[in-house]
Protein backbone atom coordinates (compact mmCIF):
# COMPACT_ATOMS: atom_id res chain seq x y z
CA UNK A 1 0.00 0.00 0.00
CA UNK A 2 2.52 2.33 0.93
CA UNK A 3 4.43 2.61 -2.47
CA UNK A 4 0.71 3.04 -4.21
CA UNK A 5 0.26 5.87 -1.85
CA UNK A 6 3.55 7.67 -2.43
CA UNK A 7 2.88 7.61 -5.89
CA UNK A 8 -0.58 9.01 -5.76
CA UNK A 9 -0.28 11.35 -3.09
CA UNK A 10 1.48 14.42 -5.20
CA UNK A 11 -0.90 13.90 -7.80
CA UNK A 12 -3.84 14.20 -5.33
CA UNK A 13 -2.58 17.31 -3.99
CA UNK A 14 -3.29 18.88 -6.80
CA UNK A 15 -6.92 17.99 -7.27
CA UNK A 16 -9.48 19.89 -4.94
CA UNK A 17 -11.43 18.23 -2.11
CA UNK A 18 -10.11 14.46 -2.46
CA UNK A 19 -9.91 11.62 0.11
CA UNK A 20 -8.45 8.39 1.14
CA UNK A 21 -10.37 6.09 2.41
CA UNK A 22 -9.76 2.68 3.70
CA UNK A 23 -11.48 -0.17 4.00
CA UNK A 24 -12.16 -2.67 7.29
CA UNK A 25 -13.95 -5.21 8.92
CA UNK A 26 -13.81 -5.16 12.88
CA UNK A 27 -14.98 -8.89 12.49
CA UNK A 28 -11.74 -10.28 13.74
CA UNK A 29 -10.37 -7.00 15.68
CA UNK A 30 -10.50 -9.82 18.88
CA UNK A 31 -8.02 -12.41 17.62
CA UNK A 32 -4.78 -12.12 18.18
CA UNK A 33 -3.52 -12.93 15.47
CA UNK A 34 -5.29 -10.54 12.97
CA UNK A 35 -5.29 -7.71 16.11
CA UNK A 36 -1.87 -6.10 14.51
CA UNK A 37 -3.27 -5.66 11.37
CA UNK A 38 -6.10 -4.32 12.60
CA UNK A 39 -3.80 -1.86 14.79
CA UNK A 40 -1.50 -1.08 12.20
CA UNK A 41 -4.85 0.09 10.43
CA UNK A 42 -5.71 2.51 12.50
CA UNK A 43 -2.36 3.82 13.40
CA UNK A 44 -1.31 4.30 9.60
CA UNK A 45 -5.03 6.19 9.23
CA UNK A 46 -4.18 8.69 11.99
CA UNK A 47 -1.09 8.97 10.71
CA UNK A 48 -1.87 9.53 7.41
CA UNK A 49 -4.60 11.93 8.20
CA UNK A 50 -2.18 14.29 10.97
CA UNK A 51 0.19 14.20 8.13
CA UNK A 52 -2.05 15.32 4.71
CA UNK A 53 -4.05 18.07 6.57
CA UNK A 54 -6.13 19.42 4.97
CA UNK A 55 -4.98 18.66 1.54
CA UNK A 56 -6.60 15.22 1.56
CA UNK A 57 -9.03 13.42 3.92
CA UNK A 58 -8.18 10.13 5.22
CA UNK A 59 -10.85 8.26 7.19
CA UNK A 60 -10.84 4.70 7.91
CA UNK A 61 -14.63 2.91 7.81
CA UNK A 62 -14.63 -0.39 10.08
CA UNK A 63 -17.75 -2.53 9.26
CA UNK A 64 -19.28 -5.31 11.12
CA UNK A 65 -22.00 -7.00 9.92
CA UNK A 66 -23.14 -5.85 6.01
CA UNK A 67 -26.86 -6.79 4.43
CA UNK A 68 -24.82 -8.51 1.13
CA UNK A 69 -24.93 -11.74 -0.55
CA UNK A 70 -22.27 -14.04 2.04
CA UNK A 71 -25.29 -14.36 4.47
CA UNK A 72 -27.60 -15.64 1.74
CA UNK A 73 -29.36 -18.50 3.36
CA UNK A 74 -28.45 -17.42 6.80
CA UNK A 75 -30.42 -14.12 7.06
CA UNK A 76 -31.40 -14.81 10.58
CA UNK A 77 -28.66 -15.69 12.34
CA UNK A 78 -26.84 -11.89 10.54
CA UNK A 79 -30.21 -10.41 11.83
CA UNK A 80 -30.10 -11.86 15.43
CA UNK A 81 -26.06 -10.26 15.47
CA UNK A 82 -27.60 -6.34 15.09
CA UNK A 83 -28.42 -6.13 19.13
CA UNK A 84 -24.64 -6.72 20.00
CA UNK A 85 -23.02 -4.11 17.36
CA UNK A 86 -22.56 -0.15 17.86
CA UNK A 87 -25.75 0.64 15.75
CA UNK A 88 -27.56 -1.83 16.98
CA UNK A 89 -28.88 -2.77 13.20
CA UNK A 90 -27.22 -4.37 10.11
CA UNK A 91 -25.34 -2.24 7.90
CA UNK A 92 -26.31 -1.97 3.86
CA UNK A 93 -23.88 -1.45 1.40
CA UNK A 94 -25.45 1.86 0.77
CA UNK A 95 -24.33 2.82 4.47
CA UNK A 96 -20.66 2.47 3.61
CA UNK A 97 -21.21 4.39 0.36
CA UNK A 98 -22.61 7.01 1.81
CA UNK A 99 -19.89 6.84 5.14
CA UNK A 100 -17.33 6.72 1.80
CA UNK A 101 -18.49 9.89 -0.31
CA UNK A 102 -18.82 11.57 3.76
CA UNK A 103 -17.63 15.05 3.47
Amino acid sequence: MFPFLEAVIPHMKKQFEDAIVILESIRYRFFHSLFTTKLTTHTMTDSLAISLAPDIRVNCISSEAVATHWWAGIEERMHSLAGNLPLKRISTPEDIAEAILFQ
